[in-house]
């Protein structure tokens, strides 16, 4: 059975300065020795325009660790100022150790809203989400989070409508494959603004989900829901009568991470992208693959491996190479090793062979990154790619459609 990245290294000490550099390398080896300057930990980056002005800013899940065990958590907001220059982080308080973070539109209008969870608040199945919604009076700033218990983890979120009242819902991945279970927060179609208490959607046995997004998947009008899960990926179809469907389980590559959801090829079918951390997990080599399920016909799925850099664990779909074709950008963490940066490939579509990709180039982050998110943050038209650990640019050079500049800290 995969063993999960997320659910394995959620509460580590080890990981927290294994993540920060492991600027003391003596605390990265002995447990038992918390002597540490209290630093910053990143985890999950969002890319969206907070403040309504056209230019796109940054989001990033924050622990202050100041020691083992739970440590205070915020989200930490970039406003863009102008092309590319960003102003001083401002940050809210939401619930300790945060790791995964959605953004979206809670109330359906124009702004954004954010959704991050805490896979645990100090025991087992005792995760939550914060729910950090936009202030009207004030654009790109937020109100206080209002936080509710998962009654399981939190190891990603997405925002989107599954229930078809108009009011967008918030699905969390749970990945202790225990509880082989997501789980729904439906928004109060009488009350904007309000969550029901969560409702667990069964995943079958001995499954948990590491990622989750919401798409329409049968073209019928009615969001779905697509996770990657431990052992391949799953959909739970809507159907119709207020519920999901038993889960459809799709193979995928060995230890799956991460999940994104696009129309790849043009057929006008979505298709799904699954990152696979291989073996390096439980400390081997090789074995690290981006799955393309392309859904060649309603309903059918046809799978396509291209290997990646060890450890992957979170893909994104855009368009890399600025030629109108989607590609996809594979974020590789490098499990075990607190001296090596992690890595992007870029997985280019080819432009006459529509659902054929190939590794094109292959790109160090500064530092052990584990969250990525896509967007034009510079405005010059091309897509570039944020990671975290620290905030840190990837951008993509005009000059070169397809290839990118070194990774430097946001500006």
């Amino acid at each position: 059975m995969a063993r999960s990245f997320r659910a394995a290294i959620l509460t580590s000490t080890r990981y927290a300065l294994l993540m920060a550099g492991c600027a003391l390398a003596s605390a990265c080896y002995d447990d038992d020795n918390y002597n540490f300057t209290p630093f910053w930990q990143d985890s999950g980056v969002a890319v969206a325009d907070f403040d309504g002005d056209g230019n796109l800013d940054v989001a990033v899940a924050q622990t202050y660790v100041t020691g083992p065990g739970l440590n205070a958590g915020f989200v930490t907001i970039y406003l863009q100022t102008a092309s590319g220059t960003f102003a001083a982080p401002v940050r809210y308080r939401v619930g300790p150790n945060p790791w995964a973070l959605a953004a979206g539109s809670l109330d359906g209008s124009a702004n954004v809203d954010l959704v991050v969870t805490s896979p645990s608040t100090g025991s087992a199945d005792s995760g939550e989400i914060a729910i950090l919604q936009h202030d009207p009076a004030h654009p790109g700033a937020f109100l206080a989070a209002q936080i509710l218990a998962t009654g399981g983890r939190g190891d990603a979120v997405a925002i989107g409508d599954v229930t078809g009242d108009g009011h967008p819902d918030i699905v969390v991945a749970d990945a202790n494959v225990t509880d082989s279970h997501a789980i729904l927060f439906v928004q109060s179609a009488t009350s904007p603004g309000t969550f029901a208490a969560p409702v667990s959607l069964s995943l079958g046995t001995n499954r948990g989900s590491n990622d989750v997004t919401i798409h329409d998947m049968d073209n019928d009008g009615r969001a779905d829901i697509v996770l990657a899960t431990s052992d391949g990926a799953a959909i739970l179809y809507d159907n119709g009568a207020g519920g999901f469907g038993s889960p459809v389980l799709l193979p995928a590559g060995t230890d799956p991470q991460g999940v994104a959801v696009a129309d790849l090829d043009g057929d006008g079918r979505p298709d799904i992208v699954i990152a696979n951390a291989g073996s390096s997990p439980i400390g081997g080599f090789g074995g690290a693959s981006v799955t393309i399920l392309r859904q060649v016909v309603a309903g059918s799925f046809t799978a396509s491996s291209v290997p990646v850099a060890d450890g992957a664990v979170q893909p994104v779909i855009a368009d890399l190479n600025h030629d109108g074709h989607l590609d996809v950008g594979v974020l590789s963490f490098p499990f075990g090793c607190c001296n090596m940066p992690s890595q992007v490939s870029i997985v280019l579509q080819s432009a006459s062979t529509p659902g054929s990709f190939s590794v094109t180039a292959t790109y160090n982050a500064l530092n052990a990154s584990n969250f990525m998110a896509a967007g034009d943050i510079n405005g010059d038209g091309f897509v570039d790619l944020v990671l975290n650990n620290p905030v840190s640019e990837l951008l993509q050079q005009p000059t070169a459609p397809g290839t990118f500049a070194p990774a430097k800290p946001l500006p």
